[in-house]
């Protein structure tokens, strides 16, 4: 049913046709529900994950100062590749730099 201007324009639906919209309306809004549920879960878990991730941050800053608290110092031990007892490995791997007289460029 429609209005244009001063006329009235008429436009019937069958039953079968207006079930058939219903049923369709039904079937979307379902579909709708479901994906916004599927939405919601993902977005679930990510909070999860980040809450996880953040408090893994959280322990390993609360390490770090543990660790920087007790003092020490950081040395290269060259021509090993162990920690003697007393001391603990930072990084092991290689290094490599210009020469302490290069100025760049």
């Amino acid at each position: 049913l429609g209005f244009n201007g001063t006329n009235c324009q008429h436009q019937w639906l069958t039953r079968s046709a207006f079930e058939g919209l219903i049923s369709g309306l039904a079937e979307h809004e379902k579909t709708r529900k479901s994906n916004l549920t599927s939405i919601a879960d993902e977005i679930a878990e990510l909070r999860g994950n980040v809450k996880n991730n953040l408090t893994s941050i959280v322990d390993d800053i609360a390490e770090l100062r543990g660790n920087m608290s007790t003092g020490g110092v950081t040395y290269t031990r060259w021509g090993h590749d162990t920690c003697p007892t007393s001391a603990s490995m930072v990084y092991k791997g290689f290094l490599a730099g210009s020469s302490h007289a290069h100025t760049g460029g």
